[in-house]
């Protein structure tokens, strides 16, 4: 008994077992204010079961779904800032891609372009190149033509002066008369057009049929005598426009033959082809070629003003291919004005006859006029 006195009285009931506490279970919503699922159910810890025991505090380790420690919780102010954070992140690596592209796209526009420019370049030099061989082709061609002359001029000088029966026998029996019209009051002193055709000649009817033209004064004299024909017809191997002009002298040649020598300074092109040529709708395709020249020569004791006109005709011959089938015309006139005769002043107009006195017609006595007539009855 000394022995259980000596350490005081003991409780001989049993010590009542208190059960470790539990945390109430809370949604796991991602928050600070939920704790997690799992660590809800952990025991946490209670004051010591004997007196002698002190009291441990010590620090929960959190630990996750698989046991590993969890990452500290951050506060919503620290959430968000990371959110913005990745969101800026996000949108500059947008702009970067975005700029990025943009320079890529620019720089393949600016090289579509200059090699759309360059190809449009290449296109139109291959373009007058190919127009300067088939060009150059077409002279070639030409001059392995054998051209037979099948018609001549006539010496439209000689026809100058000349009453209209005499010329016409002068052209001989081949020509015929066509037309004969009053001239228009612009061709004054020109009375009288009359055309010819020389119907002894081989020309087709399509390159042009040799043609004369006089002009007639008032009495019926040759002032203005001319020709047409095609080039081909009279013995000129066809060539290009500007060819024929230059190098082959076809105008000079021309006249030479209808009697009046030109000097061929007078016979000189414009250098603008797009003065005397015609173009299609493209703008490149040559449909006609035409210039005039004239000049004034000193022959027979009078002056005589001489025209030609070179007429080129590509219609036929774009639309088929073949520059044989080109029309080349040529027109040679000669003017004499000063072997006209005056021209005769329009006869005046009948004047209206004198009323009598008294309302009588002039025309006969004791007749009244129809207006005297008329207030009378009135």
């Amino acid at each position: 008994m000394a022995k259980h006195a000596a350490h005081g009285p003991r409780d001989t009931k049993p010590a009542a077992t208190e059960s470790a506490p539990h945390a109430p279970y809370r949604p796991d919503d991602g928050s600070s204010e939920y704790p997690d699922a799992f660590e809800g159910l952990e025991p946490v810890d209670s004051g010591p079961m004997l007196f002698d025991e002190e009291t441990v505090y010590t620090q929960p380790i959190s630990v996750g779904s698989h046991g590993k420690p969890k990452k500290p919780q951050l506060s919503p102010v620290m959430r968000k800032s990371r959110r913005t954070r990745r969101i800026l992140i996000a949108i500059t690596v947008l702009l970067v891609v975005l700029i990025g592209a943009l320079c890529y796209f620019g720089y393949r526009l600016l090289v579509e372009s200059g090699s759309l420019a360059s190809q449009q370049a290449q296109e139109q030099q291959g373009s007058q190149d190919v127009d300067a061989m088939s060009q150059e082709a077409s002279n070639a061609q030409d001059t392995t033509i054998t051209v037979t002359k099948t018609a001549r001029v006539p010496e439209l000088d000689m026809l100058l002066g000349m009453a209209y029966d005499d010329a016409v026998a002068e052209l001989g029996s081949d020509a015929v008369v066509t037309s004969e019209r009053d001239a228009d009051e612009a061709d004054r002193p020109i009375m009288t057009m009359v055309t010819l055709t020389i119907t002894g000649s081989s020309t087709e009817s399509r390159s042009g049929i040799p043609t004369v033209y006089l002009g007639l004064d008032s009495e019926r004299k040759v002032i203005e005598a001319g020709f047409s024909a095609s080039t081909s017809s009279l013995g000129f191997a066809p060539s290009s426009f500007s060819d024929a002009v230059t190098s082959d002298g076809v105008i000079e040649n021309a006249m030479a033959e209808a009697g009046v020598a030109i000097d061929s300074a007078d016979v000189v092109l414009p250098e603008d082809r797009s003065t005397y040529a015609t173009y299609a709708d493209d703008g490149k395709t040559v449909v006609k070629e035409r210039c005039a020249f004239s000049g004034t020569v000193s022959q027979n004791s009078m002056d005589i003003e001489w025209s030609a006109v070179l007429m080129y005709d590509y219609t036929t011959s774009n639309a088929t291919g073949n520059i044989a089938s080109t029309i080349r015309l040529i027109y040679l006139y000669l003017d004499a004005p000063s072997l006209a005769a005056p021209v005769p002043e329009p006869e005046p107009e009948p004047a209206e006859e004198p009323q009598a006195e008294g309302g009588q017609d002039a025309g006969g006595e004791g007749e009244a006029a129809p207006g005297e007539a008329q207030d009378q009855a009135a």
